[in-house]
């Protein structure tokens, strides 16, 4: 797995499209502990950044992403120590 994305809301997770050029699955996670979230970010923040192409508008962008300010209240995800829920065994693909 190259990369992965921990959002906190199931319904925009399966509209998310980064316009990978693989195909990308979800799965269902949880944080293993409660200390195990090290950042939590609105990713409305990164998102907006493709409206800038100055270094100061993104740098703002990003800097309100890193404080974990809100932009979408849909669009939160964890940055942490993450383990699938063995609970789930179907893992949905995106863009179908």
């Amino acid at each position: 797995m190259v990369s992965a994305f921990a959002f906190e809301d199931a319904d925009f997770t399966l509209r998310w499209d980064r316009g990978a050029a693989s195909p990308e699955y979800v799965y269902a996670v949880r944080l293993r502990d409660a200390g195990a979230l090290t950042h939590r970010g609105n990713m409305g923040w990164i998102d907006a950044m493709n409206d800038y192409r100055s270094f100061d508008g993104v740098e703002g962008w990003a800097r309100h992403y890193w404080q974990g300010d809100e932009r979408d209240p849909k669009t939160w995800e964890a940055i942490g120590k993450i383990a699938p829920v063995p609970e789930v065994l179907q893992a949905a693909r995106l863009g179908l």
